[in-house]
């Protein structure tokens, strides 16, 4: 029987020890915080957002690593491992797949259930240290002094804590935060907080589109957030330009048009007023601010086409990421160290590195986690058969 340590105890970590333990080998599960299955009990904002009906490897970064692990374990093996578990789940809006009971809990508990049934030990709050090879097999340092002694050690913690723990010798990519609210001037947001508009962004690196996101817009005192905006802030670098179309089902020309006939309706109103049921009066506000108009003085009919053009194409500038708020981190261990159908170091025989420690990330709507799944289930089978190598 083969006994193998499992570093973290989120998604994929949780995957890899009942996927291990199914298959018969001995299990340890290392948790550093109080509990397990933390992130997929705040995930979905508390219903968790557990994977996505039209998951396909484009929609992540290093997407040929992923397609890779995708064909080794289809999206259909994944939600078939669920339903074996026993969760029921309903699909909604894009894809989103969220548990039948509407809330988070339903999904740790299926996991947790079965890891008392498989008999894996969960230690948390017992952090690692570091992890070592030792002939064929692993040192597990444990923060104290302990130490313990594996066939396979998975690495599946998030954050910078991988880089902590893996031998030397590995390759990082640099760690940003991503699917989060991003700070930008304050100038262009002032007045705006907790407006939300359904619009479209474009990320601008000068004059290039680096990317495109539609959806829900929300403005905060320090920025904007909102899903699109989480979405975008994976291809964003402080510097960048975001350009907001709030009214994208209209043309500049139309919008024009419409403001005329506003203006030659209620040519004595203020501009903020003219546009009263066409946007609200705090965005009308900054819009007019930001086309070097005045709010308060009624709008001419020859500026219309700047506050058209200015409704289309309202900017604010990138000026930092908010890291509290996010939801994954992008970079890590860099995947071409790492046989994407395992999880397995190519260097290293028994170490595996997982989920939120490799440089994979994908957008909001259950993706992040699905390669969670992806790679817990790769991952546990494979360590505990043993090195194909």
């Amino acid at each position: 029987m083969r006994n193998i340590a499992i570093i973290g105890g989120g998604a994929s970590g949780i995957a890899a020890a009942i996927t291990a333990a199914e298959a018969g080998a001995r299990v340890t599960l290392f948790e550093a915080g109080k509990r397990i299955g933390h992130s997929i009990l705040v995930s979905g904002n508390g219903r968790c957002n557990w994977s996505n009906a039209t998951v396909k490897a484009a929609d992540y970064s290093n997407a040929g690593f992923v397609a890779r692990a995708f064909d080794a374990c289809p999206p259909q093996r994944v939600w078939d491992w669920f339903a074996d578990l026993g969760l029921l789940w309903t699909e909604e809006t894009a894809g989103r797949l969220y548990p039948q009971a509407n809330k988070a809990s339903s999904v740790l508990d299926a996991l947790r259930f079965r890891l008392e049934e498989l008999g894996v030990v969960v230690a948390c709050e017992t952090p690692v240290a570091s992890v070592c090879p030792s002939g064929s097999r692993w040192v597990v340092n444990l923060q104290g002094g302990r130490t313990e002694r594996f066939d396979a050690v998975l690495v599946a913690c998030g954050g910078s804590i991988a880089r902590s723990l893996l031998p030397d010798g590995y390759r990082f990519v640099k760690r940003a935060p991503r699917l989060c609210p991003i700070r930008t001037d304050r100038d262009s947001v002032k007045g705006l907080d907790g407006v939300r508009v359904k619009g479209e962004a474009a990320l601008l690196r000068g004059p290039e589109i680096v990317a495109k996101q539609s959806g829900e817009i929300q403005f905060r005192s320090f920025g904007v957030s909102g899903i699109a905006i989480f979405d975008l802030s994976r291809f964003a670098q402080v510097g960048d330009t975001i350009r907001l179309d709030l009214l994208p089902d209209m043309s500049a020309p139309l919008i024009a048009d419409n403001l005329i006939r506003r203006i030659k309706r209620f040519p004595d109103r203020s501009a903020e007023k003219q546009m009263a049921g066409m946007v609200l009066p705090v965005v009308a506000h900054a819009v007019l601010r930001q086309a070097g108009l005045d709010p308060a003085e009624p709008l001419t009919t020859g500026r219309s086409v700047d506050v058209a053009r200015r409704l289309k194409r309202f900017e604010v500038q990138v000026e930092r990421f908010e890291e509290k708020s996010a939801q994954v981190s992008q970079g890590g261990v860099a995947v071409d160290q790492v046989n994407p159908t395992t999880m397995e170091s190519l260097r290293d025989a028994g170490l595996h590195v997982m989920g939120e420690a490799l440089d994979v990330d994908g957008p909001c709507g259950g993706y992040n986690l699905h390669w969670a799944w992806t790679c817990g289930l790769l991952a546990g089978a494979a360590a505990a058969a043993g090195s194909a190598r």
